[in-house]
């Protein structure tokens, strides 16, 4: 008899193994009961009275036999030095039988029984997940998955793990096979281990027809798989190697109703590394064929990398369509279609990659195209080469194309182009629109963007909010930023968990630095600016021939062009650095010990900090070497201006210059307190989405037209950046223990 595989359920009160029997321990010794030997001895760990004998190596040897406190029989079983041999006896504490079964070598041998009592004392034929009505349980240790578990009831009816009774073996199906309760069907053919299944599964309906064959190695499809429908007809028969197609593959009446040809009920053709290769046919119901198409051959991820399909450079719609030609005389269908699909976003035309689709590959209905593609991506996991394959199977074309330029990071040029023609395929889907919004920023065409981004708001308002404020923040425009703030609305903001607040800055923060230190620090902000403009002026010019220029609008939108501050640098730019110095304990906690009745440093504070502290200072950070990628540029230049116009109004300037005097606003120390509180603030963003404030009841603040709370986490980060630049800025100008504003310690966001 065999029944469900099943491992043994964990906490099922089994025999004891060898490495558990411990030592007994006499502290808590309780009576012994007349029944129980005098050579026994109390397991504490147990709470039995246990009666052994060992071997020279002090391991169980011999006849074994427990009691419990009370006196009741417990077990009877054997050792051979060491390991568990012969019939083992388990009993209730009313003296009934709980359990019996064989060992051999330590190890359960053929069919071990176990069974209920009405006694509230009795054994528990399983921890838990007993079905209603068990009362015995049976396991066959023959059975060739390593375990059989059966369950019945008091009449010995077979039970299911819900606790209805068991289906009777419909004719056809093996005397061995068990039935799957989750799947409802029967099952019989393979072995288990902690790697999966092997062997050969074979599963029939409820009602014993055939449905599935699947041969398996470590859970991995494995050779020939055939599956069969509701009649035991034969739907597929394909082959795997390794968990992957690969072999022929032949589906003579598995297809019905999925390709646009009402007529096509069948496919024949073969996979490698599962993708489709070679000539495929499509036939009718009666067997006849209707179509053919060479799907070509396979594609592996170095030959993509070096895809003429994928070259990133601008051509125009007649040079990617003979791209197209000449890969498709070689066979290699995948890549033809990618760059057919380029030819119709140069040429704004949906009909090359349309028509590619109608030539190359049989197209399947619009609902099955996109399940298909669907579960290429999810199946491919960002794997260009496996959506090119469902590409060519028939997958919708849009949502492949699509998917695979997102696949594209570094290859701005032909991700715009495939997302482009997914646009083209599929205008009214935002997704595609978001994405190539995003590409558009990528290479700098903000009136792309965002006209883009307002097809998606009209259709999706809350993803065009998100669309616009990204285009914002990262294309800023470079105004006098600190004209933009109202220090009056933070000035019940302080906080002392926060540091110093608004409020206790007023009379305590002021400038310790002269008008020549502050022009140097101006020239080197100036001469970073500098390097960040040089690059995005460079790179704008090698995108001017990626913009799509056809609808009329104007795509030299340079709204966010990073000023030119030449004028800042009368005698060229500034010698960047990079360096280190030590600072004392104590003055890295802000303590001048010069000063008499100093506040002192609290002791633990001195404990955690090392003596010296080695601070380094880097003027380069960020533009050496200069970044090419242009919201990266953007994203520095923001950080570096805020750096610079706040510096420069705090000496008294309404715009960026040289001062010749320190003339600080009255709102000085509110402003230096500002910062502080914001670059708190968006840190508690990122720790705890803002938890953290409201529990404490510190207020918001309002970047880039929303509450810092609304901001997407992604970039918040960006707004910590630009107040971190800050607060450097205003941390250097009033301690003279600070070196430098690039020094790395001021750039730590607060913990």
């Amino acid at each position: 008899m065999t029944f469900r595989d099943e491992a043994p359920t964990e906490g099922s009160k089994e025999a004891p193994t060898v490495t558990a029997m411990v030592a007994p321990t006499v502290s808590q010794t309780p009576p012994r009961p007349a029944n129980v030997p005098a050579a026994a001895t109390w397991a504490e760990s147990y709470e039995e009275w246990h009666l052994q004998q060992s071997d020279s190596a002090g391991r169980p040897h011999g006849p074994f036999r427990s009691w419990r406190a009370d006196g009741s029989a417990r077990e009877i079983r054997a050792y051979d030095h060491g390991k568990q041999v012969g019939p083992a006896w388990t009993f209730h504490p009313d003296g009934s039988l709980f359990s019996i079964g064989c060992f051999s070598a330590g190890a359960e041998r053929g069919v071990h029984h176990r069974y209920a009592n009405d006694d509230p004392r009795a054994e528990r034929l399983q921890s838990c997940c007993v079905p209603p009505g068990a009362w015995q349980m049976r396991q066959d240790y023959s059975h060739p998955s390593g375990f059989g578990r059966g369950w019945f009831n008091r009449d010995g009816q077979r039970l299911l793990d819900s606790g209805a009774p068991y289906p009777e073996l419909p004719p056809g199906v093996p005397a061995g096979a068990w039935f799957n309760e989750s799947g409802q069907a029967w099952e019989m053919g393979v072995a288990f281990d902690q790697t999966g299944y092997t062997g050969t599964l074979k599963r029939w309906a409820a009602d014993g027809t055939l449905r599935l064959i699947e041969g398996l190695v470590r859970g991995k499809r494995h050779g020939q798989v055939q599956s069969f429908d509701e009649t035991g007809a034969l739907e597929w028969d394909a082959h795997y190697i390794d968990g992957r197609l690969s072999g022929p593959f032949a589906a003579p009446h598995h297809v019905a109703g999925q390709f646009v040809d009402p007529r096509v009920c069948g496919q024949f053709g073969s996979f490698e590394a599962d993708q489709a290769q070679g000539v495929w046919r499509y036939v009718d119901a009666a067997g006849a064929v209707l179509a053919e198409r060479d799907l070509g051959l396979v594609l592996d991820e170095g030959m993509l990398s070096q895809s003429p399909a994928l070259l990133n450079e601008r051509q125009p719609p007649s040079w990617w369509r003979g791209v197209a030609q000449t890969l498709f005389a070689a066979r290699r269908v995948g890549e033809g279609l990618i760059a057919a699909a380029r030819a119709s976003a140069r040429a704004h035309d949906p009909a090359e990659i349309t028509q590619a689709i109608a030539t190359w590959t049989l197209p399947l209905r619009s609902e099955i195209a996109v399940a298909d593609a669907r579960q290429a991506m999810d199946r491919g996991a960002a794997n260009a080469v496996t959506l090119i394959d469902a590409l060519k199977r028939g997958g919708d074309a849009s949502t492949l194309l699509w998917a695979v330029g997102k696949t594209l990071p570094e290859n701005d040029r032909a991700a715009m182009d495939l997302v482009s023609a997914a646009v083209l395929l599929a205008p009214a889907s935002t997704e595609r629109l978001a994405t190539r919004a995003l590409l558009y920023g990528t290479i700098g065409d903000l009136a792309s963007a965002r006209a883009d981004v307002a097809r998606v708001a009209a259709a999706s308002p809350e993803q065009g909010e998100f669309l616009e404020m990204y285009l914002r923040v990262y294309f800023p425009r470079f105004a006098f930023w600190p004209h933009n703030e109202s220090f009056e609305a933070d000035t019940g903001a302080a906080n002392v968990d926060i540091g110093v607040g608004v409020g206790e800055t007023d009379a305590a923060l002021g400038i310790a630095r002269s008008p020549a230190e502050v022009r140097d620090v101006i020239q080197r902000y100036a001469t970073r600016l500098g390097r960040l403009r040089a690059s995005l002026v460079a790179q704008l010019a090698a995108q001017d021939d990626n913009r799509d220029t056809n609808d009329g609008r104007d795509p030299r939108d340079l709204s966010f062009m990073i000023p030119d501050l030449s004028a800042l640098l009368p005698h060229g730019p500034a010698a960047l650095s990079r360096w280190t110095f030590q600072m004392s304990a104590a003055e890295y906690q802000g303590v001048d010990p010069d000063v008499p009745g100093g506040p002192a440093v609290e002791a633990a504070e001195v404990d955690e900090t090392p003596p010296w502290i080695d601070i380094t200072v880097d003027e380069t950070r960020g533009v050496e070497p200069t970044p090419t990628a242009i919201l990266r540029i953007l994203r520095c230049a923001r950080a570096d201006w805020s750096g610079l116009v706040w510096l420069c109004w705090a000496v008294g300037l309404d715009a960026p210059g040289l001062p010749d005097a320190i003339r600080p606003p009255a709102s000085f120390a509110r402003a230096a307190g500002m910062t502080m509180e914001r670059v708190w603030r968006c840190g508690d963003k990122l720790r705890t989405s803002g938890l953290m404030a409201l529990t404490k009841g510190i207020p918001g603040f309002i970047w880039e037209g929303a509450e810092i709370d609304l901001v997407p986490a992604a970039l918040v980060d960006v707004a910590l950046d630009e107040y971190l630049e800050a607060r450097a800025v205003f941390s250097w100008l009033c301690d003279t223990a600070n070196r430098s504003p690039w020094q790395d310690d001021l750039r730590q966001p607060d913990n």
